[in-house]
């Protein structure tokens, strides 16, 4: 081999080297981080955030409750073998703590809704409650886009500390996924603005739409309360029917 030949291939060989050990490359061919949602909603929010670097696994699927969810062994060994764990919190996920326990988990463990100020499930914000829980923390807070947002970078930030090499992509998607939102906040603010406020009134059988009603100025009437572990009394039914004459 001559002596230019050789310098040639001693110089691609070395790129490839260099290629081999770069962290754009190490980031794709690593593992996706393992992650567990508590309810189909947020588990949403964790893949538009960690996008192909994390698997995402939901406790509780699509068309099923969280508030009345009994978690399963397989379940609790899924959670164990997770590296990092979202849930809801403000009380919606009653289960989990139990769950964690139980699956002796030792990882990472996000809040989704930390630093979000709760509203309060009481009878005097104008539903037809069939059962509140007195006073007790709504926590549907993500029927709020705003909120959402906060969930987002509590999603980030979670995704960042269990797995730093990822992080600049993590905080990439957030952000993109923000914007997303913003437009999303400003089309709702929009379509409610053409309803005098006096008839933006929305019947509905369980009240979870208490952070939706107090964003975006509309009232939901409601015979079932915040959580749906109880059936909606006769009083509450009745109520409602008033209230819809």
């Amino acid at each position: 081999m001559n002596t230019t030949l050789r310098r040639q291939f001693i110089t691609s060989a070395c790129g490839l080297t260099a290629l081999a050990f770069s962290p754009a490359l190490l980031a794709q061919t690593s593992a996706p981080v393992k992650a567990v949602a508590s309810f189909s909603i947020l588990g949403d929010l964790v893949r538009q955030v960690g996008g192909d670097r994390v698997a995402v696994e939901v406790l509780v699927g699509p068309g099923s409750d969280a508030h009345v969810f009994q978690p399963t062994p397989s379940q609790a060994k899924l959670v164990g073998q997770a590296q990092i764990v979202f849930s809801n919190g403000l009380g919606f996920e009653g289960w989990m703590t139990r769950l964690l326990n139980t699956a002796s988990y030792k990882g990472r463990h996000v809040v989704a809704s930390k630093g979000i100020e709760p509203i309060q499930s009481a009878s005097d914000h104008g539903h037809a409650h069939g059962h509140s829980h007195g006073g007790a923390a709504d926590p549907h807070a993500w029927q709020s886009v705003p909120n959402v947002i906060t969930y987002v970078g509590n999603i980030a930030q979670g995704l960042c500390a269990a797995d730093a090499v990822g992080c600049e992509t993590y905080k990439k998607n957030a952000t993109a996924y923000t914007a997303q939102l913003r437009t999303l906040h400003a089309e709702l603010q929009a379509a409610w603005a053409t309803i005098p406020a006096g008839q933006r009134k929305v019947i509905t059988s369980h009240d979870a739409f208490g952070y939706y009603a107090k964003t975006y100025g509309v009232s939901f009437l409601a015979a079932q309360g915040v959580s749906t572990e109880s059936e909606a009394s006769a009083k509450g039914v009745g109520r409602l029917v008033r209230q819809i004459k």
